[in-house]
């Protein structure tokens, strides 16, 4: 398992080996207490604010105002077939 945790409760039973079923019970339990604590992390990475009000409002303004360029038009209109022809692959040979 994690050896930079140090000695874990059967580290301390010198001579006691545990049975295959015993030690896959174990790592089962690691990897849920694991999975559970990631879960408590996403959940608090979602709760909070990533960017404040107005920095959000300045980012919309600035994304509106790329997308309003004729630079971002011109591109859209050279990439449609190409993205057609990926609409038409994911809707038509899936």
């Amino acid at each position: 398992m994690n050896e930079a945790a140090g000695p874990g409760w059967a580290d301390d039973a010198a001579g006691v080996e545990l049975s295959p079923e015993e030690r896959a019970a174990e790592e089962r339990l690691a990897l849920v207490d694991r999975i559970t604590g990631l879960e408590a992390q996403v959940a608090e990475l979602q709760s909070a604010p990533l960017l404040s009000p107005t920095e959000t409002v300045a980012l919309e303004r600035n994304v509106a105002a790329m997308q309003g360029s004729t630079t971002w038009r011109v591109g859209r209109a050279v990439m449609f077939p190409v993205r057609a022809l990926r609409y038409a692959k994911r809707r038509f040979l899936s």
